[in-house]
């Protein structure tokens, strides 16, 4: 994991030498992410007594502000930066950033050309833009284009190897792992390049390596929204067996995950003298009808300066109490490399691990009524958390009209989180039913979900929560979009580990999603009825 410097003796090392650059710069450094902005400003304004602010230190300083979200004062800096040295990179690959974390492509391509008007020629600011046209733009092919530039202008910038291998990732996986291991061998401790080399290899099907890295998701250089601590008076585990020991499986990043990785609860339930669960609290019921004899609990976070605290109530004080021994508490993804560390040891998956309750499913299909097309389709479009690295991969009601006109087919909304005026619309583009039950919170009633996902022949839905719980319930489930991360080695369009799973891949060409695949596959199932939404795994999921 990343190493974190002493701040105290960097700040003692700066206090010798007050107007030492070198000196306030590696105290700046040596500050962890829970520092607010403010230490940085009032830092500065301390050196700027003795010493000389320069536009590397301005720059400097609104990277700090830029990875505490404060955009306005980041820019602030990055421009005085620039004032002071028209050529200072850092500077203008911040406002960059600025810009794509704001999705305005214009000002991002227009601070680029600055750059190159005033001579600013390096490798960072052509993988900057790999990602606005690549990612924010929709342009892949432009997007590699300057990947590929980013790396013949500098070979040994780590930036442009991690950016050049996530783009041949698919198309060329021996030369994305070279450049990852060449990237990682100049930054070994880099949090999110750790990340995206998990990913990767975990994707290619090289599990032991990709779970060794896939240790780096609870850096807390990650920031708050991908990473967090637990609290140290719980019991750690370092790969023992958990065979008659008591097990704490504890949640980490959001909904999808935490269902993906319960699929090893059943058979550490079996396994483990005692399981214990926290999850979010809207699983909790869920769970518990699941696995009867376990405990299961909730979870409460706290943010402060940038660093996300996660505690278990319950756990906690029945630890301190001593009134509840545990032998080992793990992050719920270390679970995949205790029950999942090769390919062979995947197998199939227990989909309908977790059961609908009946009684909740007789409601809802009494408030679906009868049907009125031979087959019922529930349908999920994007997450309720869209940031510009996510949005291509997710769809809007326009990039669902031709979906939604194929004959033979009623729809079920199962977007939590519409947008106003979005179902209006959605009813507009379609020619086919669409039901959706307005008074239902789908955000937080996930047993509503199951219920409802139990009345219909399959959902279809790009790689977030609703496809998760469809797929954990045993249901038949189309995935749409690129190929996630847990497919450990499968390349085909029906998974075998995971048999109810159907994966249809759309691709985005300047920005528009071609979706002929899905469409045909509809139409097909129109024709064939339910029984074609399930593929040729079938006798493995029943």
């Amino acid at each position: 994991m990343s190493a974190t410097k002493d701040p105290h003796a960097a700040l003692s090392a700066w206090r010798a030498e007050p107007g030492s650059k070198r000196a306030f710069q590696a105290f700046l450094d040596s500050l962890g992410p829970s520092t607010p902005v403010a230490t940085f400003l009032d830092s500065l304004g301390v050196f700027q007594q003795h010493g000389t602010v320069d536009a590397d230190l301005l720059a400097q300083v609104g990277i700090k502000a830029f990875e505490r979200d404060a955009l306005d004062i980041a820019r602030r800096f990055f421009e005085r930066a620039l004032t002071e040295n028209r050529q200072q990179v850092i500077a203008y690959s911040g406002l960059i950033h600025i810009f794509y974390r704001q999705e305005n492509a214009n000002a991002a391509i227009a601070v680029f050309k600055r750059a190159m008007a005033n001579g600013a020629l390096h490798s960072r600011l052509f993988s900057d833009m790999s990602h606005v046209y690549g990612r924010l733009l929709g342009d892949t092919a432009k997007g590699r284009r300057y990947s590929e530039l980013a790396h013949q202008t500098d070979a040994n910038n780590v930036a442009a190897m991690d950016n050049l291998a996530r783009m041949y990732a698919v198309r060329d996986p021996e030369f994305a792992d070279q450049l990852y291991t060449q990237a990682l061998a100049r930054s070994p401790e880099d949090a999110q390049l750790n990340m995206n080399y998990a990913l990767f290899l975990l994707q290619a099907g090289h599990l032991a390596r990709g779970w060794s890295h896939y240790r780096y998701r609870l850096d807390l250089s990650l920031g708050p929204r991908k990473a967090l601590r637990y609290n140290p008076i719980l019991p750690g585990w370092d790969g023992e067996d958990l065979t008659g020991k008591a097990v704490f499986a504890m949640a980490e990043q959001g909904l999808g995950d935490e269902l993906l990785f319960g699929l090893t609860y059943p058979a550490l339930y079996a396994r483990a003298r005692h399981l214990t669960i926290g999850c979010d609290r809207r699983l909790i019921p869920i769970f518990q009808r699941s696995f009867p004899d376990a405990t299961v609990t909730g979870f409460r976070d706290t943010v402060v300066n940038r660093v996300r605290d996660r505690s278990f109530p319950y756990v906690e004080a029945g630890v301190q109490a001593g009134t509840l021994a545990l032998d080992h508490a793990l992050p719920i993804g270390d679970l995949g490399r205790a029950f999942w560390p090769d390919r062979a040891a995947v197998g199939q998956w227990p989909c309908g691990y977790i059961k609908a309750d009946p009684e909740r499913t007789a409601e809802m299909a009494a408030r679906m009524g009868p049907r009125r097309e031979p087959v019922r389709i529930g349908i999920a479009w994007r997450s309720g958390t869209v940031d510009v690295d996510r949005k291509h991969g997710y769809l809007d009601p326009d990039d669902l009209a031709p979906i939604l006109a194929v004959p033979g087919v009623e729809f079920v909304v199962l977007q939590y989180s519409l947008a106003e005026g979005e179902l209006a619309h959605l009813r507009r583009v379609a020619r086919q039913p669409v039901i959706a039950l307005d008074d239902v919170d789908l955000k937080d009633d996930l047993d509503a979900n199951l219920a409802i996902m139990e009345n219909l022949d399959m959902v279809m839905s790009p790689p977030m929560a609703p496809a998760m719980m469809s797929i954990c319930l045993g249901r038949p489930t189309w995935l749409l979009g690129g190929m996630p991360w847990w497919f450990f080695g499968e390349r085909g369009e029906w998974p075998a580990h995971v048999p109810v799973l159907r994966w249809l891949r759309f691709i985005r060409r300047q920005g528009v999603a071609d979706l002929e695949p899905v469409v045909a596959a509809v139409r097909q199932l129109a024709a064939d009825g339910p029984d074609g939404a399930w593929g040729p795994n079938r006798a493995a999921a029943d």
